[in-house]
Parts: structure tokens; C-alpha cells; sequence
């Protein structure tokens, strides 16, 4: 007894390997020490399972999102070809003009309204006007200035209507709004999409004094920009136009 006190006091047990109550604790002991390594090591391989598991869904997903990505910057480009052209055909026929000669007048809300123009889907729609019609990027709006401004008489000679309506078309939707409506002083000689929801109109008067519109199809707002004087000449820009584009004409 004063032996084995003295032992435990040193902090160590005598072993008395033909003590059978003492090996079987010594197996119990190693077994119960083998369960819990063996429960550490199936957590730790789980915890590694689901992690490596997270990374491949991670992985799998990224490149979709790029895909999208990629997918979308995939459309039609905008361009300022027609505003070159008609900045061009007035340098060389009619007065010089310059782009910061323009400043804005002002500003105002649109009414858009139901159009009386013949849409192209139309079965009556003339198909005379199909080149004339001006497209945004993905062909799924257009803008009309003729339907409503030209034709013909019986005699197949051209006829200008002193009148001119706007007409803004979407396809998909089978929707066509009058923008603007003008009478016999202005005009729209041109026009083009400079982006998905802005629609530029080239104008001119019979003060002969230039002008053009941002359009905001969006917030359905018009910016508008005046020359700063009137030119000496007349523009015959919107005969040339209509002439250049259906040569068969009169």
C-alpha cells in the first residue's frame, strides 16, 4: 500500500503485467484511443470532401457567367455615318456648318400618340418605302420619316406632302407611335439610332437654319440643338436622299 502510494505520487502506475484486471484496462484503453483517432480522421477526410466539393461547383459555375457575359457584347454596333453624310453634303453644297456651332435651344417632354402610317407588317404596306425605313442595331425598332411625307401621283411623278409625321415602330411589340408631327416649316431630312434608346433628327426650316433632336425613347425627353445663323442657300438634302435611295424615280 505505501508503495503503490508513493507511485501515484510520481505520477506513474507499476505495471503488473500478471495482474489480469490490469491488462484488460490497458486494452480498453488502447481501444477507446483507437475510436477516437479513428473519428478525428473520418472528420478530417469529410471537412476535406466538402471543401474540394465547393471549389468544383465554384469552378463550374464561373465560366457560365463569362459565357453570359461574352454573349451580350456580341450586337450590332451604332455608327455616325448618316450625321457625317449630312454635315458633309452641307459643307460641300450648300454653307460651310461646324458641329460646335450647334447649341442646345431646349428642352421638352414627348407625347407619343397612336401613328396613321402603314406599318411594315401591314399587308397594305407599300413596298416602295421598305428602303427608307431606319433600323436601330437589331432591326427590331425602326424610324419612318416618308410614308407620311412622299408618294406618287397618278402619273408616277413624285409628290411632297407639306406634313410630315414621325412614326417610331417596334416590331416585336406591332406598336407604332407618332413622335412628332411637323407642318410646312420644318422638316426632317434624316435620321439614325445613335444608340438602343436615342433617336437623332436632322432638321432643317424654311428660315434655312439647321438643327437636330436627341430623341430619349426611354424617358421620352428631346434635346434640341440650333445652328447659330441661317445659311444663304436652300437644302435640297431630303430630294437628294429620297432620289439617291430609289433611283428609279422621276
Amino acid at each position: 500500500m505505501v508503495y503503490l502510494f508513493i507511485s501515484l505520487q510520481n505520477g506513474c502506475v507499476e505495471n503488473d503485467e500478471t495482474n489480469p484486471k490490469n491488462e484488460l484496462h490497458k486494452r480498453e484503453k488502447h481501444l477507446i484511443m483507437f475510436k477516437k483517432v479513428t473519428i478525428l480522421f473520418l472528420t478530417f477526410l469529410l471537412i476535406q470532401s466538402c471543401d474540394k466539393k465547393e471549389d468544383t461547383i465554384s469552378d463550374v459555375a464561373l465560366p457560365t457567367e463569362k459565357s453570359d457575359s461574352l454573349s451580350v457584347k456580341k450586337t450590332a454596333t451604332y455608327s455616325t455615318a448618316v450625321l457625317d453624310n449630312w454635315m458633309d453634303y452641307y459643307n460641300k453644297n450648300v454653307a460651310t456648318i461646324r458641329a460646335e456651332n450647334f447649341s442646345t435651344e431646349e428642352s421638352f417632354k414627348l407625347v407619343r400618340t397612336e401613328s396613321t402610317t402603314i406599318p411594315i407588317w401591314n399587308k397594305n404596306f407599300n413596298p416602295v418605302y421598305k428602303d427608307f425605313l431606319i433600323y436601330n442595331a437589331d432591326s427590331t425598332m425602326y424610324v419612318d420619316i416618308d410614308s407620311y411625307k412622299w408618294g406618287f401621283d397618278d402619273k408616277g411623278l413624285l409628290v411632297i406632302n407639306p406634313d410630315q409625321e414621325i412614326v417610331l415602330v417596334n416590331i416585336p411589340e406591332k406598336k407604332s407611335e407618332r413622335l412628332l408631327f411637323y407642318g410646312p416649316s420644318y422638316w426632317v431630312e434624316d435620321a439614325y439610332f445613335k444608340n438602343d434608346s436615342i433617336v437623332v433628327l436632322l432638321e432643317n426650316s424654311t428660315d434655312r437654319i439647321p438643327a437636330y433632336q436627341e430623341i430619349n425613347l426611354k424617358s421620352n425627353t428631346s434635346k434640341y440643338f440650333l445652328y447659330d445663323k441661317s445659311l444663304d442657300s436652300e437644302s435640297d438634302y431630303y430630294k437628294n436622299r429620297i432620289s439617291r435611295i430609289y433611283p428609279k424615280m422621276p
